[in-house]
């Protein structure tokens, strides 16, 4: 269907009604034999959201408005998941989220978060999948912790799995338990951190999003960070203590698996 011109969704939505052309004015209009289950297909494809607005918006939308050039981005390229998430760190720019509410909230972060630096910053510093969702989770305030685990009547407590003192939010775990706290600061004190990044700083934000901004020269910090947070998060899940032997265990691990991966795409 692309040889034949089908490159953008006004080319299947009649801007005129905002519904899909009949099959045989489709079939007309592009000079092409499409079976009626395979249209039927792409017309389910369609998210219903995009439909709905197109419907609602019928009169003040135009041919230019509706021709998109991700189609042509995609055929033009094999790093098709960059395309994608460019176009959904533009979608995310244009409305603040409820989560970036939240965390605009405490003081502790400053009021100068870039948030599409702050989503940016997984996907430049890792090319682990997993790792990338798992900072989102944070990044979105979607991690399950025993406060909201709590607050869903999953468990009965909300208290710290580490030190059962306070309640277990994503700023407590990652950043003011004792027990990650002293984690923390003994990966700090012996990788030198400091040393080699003369602006790093042990904070909430530090911790919680990465060293900003997400520069190609802070990506090996930023992974480190990230491993290590998720290092945590594991030991939680598993009700663990975690202690920075096991920790250098599971960098070491990790940071050679990423290696594998650099060298592949590389």
């Amino acid at each position: 269907m692309y040889l034949a011109g089908v490159k953008s969704i006004g080319d299947i939505i009649d801007l005129n009604t905002g519904k899909p052309y009949l099959i045989d004015v489709f079939s007309e209009k592009f000079s092409i034999n499409v079976d009626f289950m395979r249209y039927s297909g792409i017309i389910k494809a369609l998210p219903k959201i995009w439909k709905e607005e197109i419907f609602k918006n019928k009169d003040n939308i135009s041919e230019d408005m509706a021709e998109t050039t991700c189609i042509t981005e995609l055929m033009d390229t094999t790093e098709t998941s960059k395309i994608y998430y460019k176009r959904f760190l533009a979608k995310i720019d244009k409305k603040e989220k409820k989560s970036e509410t939240k965390w605009n909230l405490d003081e502790r972060l400053g009021n100068n978060l870039i948030w599409s630096d702050v989503y940016k910053l997984p996907f430049v510093s890792s090319k682990e999948t997993k790792l990338q969702e798992f900072q989102f989770q944070i990044n979105r305030r979607i991690l399950w912790t025993n406060d909201n685990l709590k607050k869903a009547n999953v468990i009965e407590t909300s208290r710290c799995t580490f030190c059962f003192d306070y309640t277990e939010t994503l700023e407590h775990l990652f950043f003011e338990c004792r027990t990650t706290h002293n984690l923390w600061l003994s990966l700090i004190d012996n990788l030198n951190l400091v040393a080699i990044y003369p602006n790093f700083q042990y904070n909430l934000k530090t911790i919680l999003f990465g060293y900003l901004p997400p520069l190609p020269e802070h990506a090996a910090l930023n992974n480190i960070l990230m491993l290590t947070k998720k290092f945590i998060y594991n030991s939680r899940c598993k009700n663990i203590i975690p202690n920075y032997l096991s920790l250098l265990s599971f960098l070491e691990h990790k940071i050679e698996i990423e290696r594998g991966w650099v060298a592949m795409v590389g």
